[in-house]
C-alpha cells in the first residue's frame, strides 16, 4: 500500500512540476504577443509617418517647380 501512495504522490509532484512549467510557457507566450501588438502598433505609426512624410515631400518639390 505505502507503495501505491508513494507513486499517488511522485505522479502528483510530476503533474505538478509540468503544470508549472506549462504556467511559465504561457507567461512568456502572452509576453511574447503583448510585445508583437506594441511592434506592430509602432510600425503602423512609422508607415503613417512616412506616408505623410512623402506626401510633404512631394508637394514641396511640386510648389518649388512651379514657382
Amino acid at each position: 500500500m505505502s507503495g501505491d501512495k508513494e507513486l499517488k504522490a511522485n505522479t502528483l509532484r510530476s503533474n505538478g512540476d509540468q503544470v508549472s512549467r506549462k504556467t511559465v510557457e504561457l507567461g512568456r507566450l502572452k509576453a511574447q504577443a503583448d510585445q508583437r501588438k506594441r511592434d506592430e502598433a509602432a510600425l503602423r505609426e512609422l508607415e503613417e509617418y512616412l506616408t505623410q512624410l512623402q506626401g510633404d515631400l512631394k508637394a514641396s518639390s511640386y510648389t518649388r517647380w512651379v514657382s
